[in-house]
């Protein structure tokens, strides 16, 4: 009688494989995230020159002036889901590399949403006669 409780020899757990899954969609998050927060600096100076003296919308101001703490997450995330990944049980390593994958989700958009809503502004004043 085979035992149910022991993985066949040569296969991995199915946990195992979704964690490698799991960390190459963050990686590969995080190195957009690296991107985008890289070229906020160059953003900004197109905002200040197209937009005159308005001011920036919130969200832009709070990304532009967070964009150092942007790099930093995008580039210690994956760090600690790699720790996680090797250091932790499986799926113990599955939730934490989740929640870092919402994490970074939700930071992408937010600098991709802060970035875009500007250029919003000077595309239509641009197109006004």
């Amino acid at each position: 009688m085979i035992d149910e409780a022991q993985p066949e020899v040569g296969r991995t757990p199915v946990a195992v494989r979704v964690n490698y899954a799991l960390f190459g969609l963050l990686a590969g998050l995080s190195l957009l995230n690296v991107f985008a927060a890289a070229a906020i600096p160059k953003f900004r100076a197109i905002f200040m020159d197209m937009l005159g003296g308005q001011p920036l919308p919130f969200l832009t101001r709070f990304v532009i002036g967070n964009s150092a703490v942007l790099l930093a997450t995008s580039i210690f995330f994956p760090l600690s889901a790699a720790a996680a990944l090797f250091l932790s049980r499986a799926r113990t390593s599955a939730v934490i590399m989740s929640a870092l994958n919402l994490v970074i989700v939700l930071q992408l958009v937010a600098t991709v949403v802060a970035l875009f809503i500007p250029l919003t502004v000077i595309i239509t004043a641009m197109q006004a006669p």
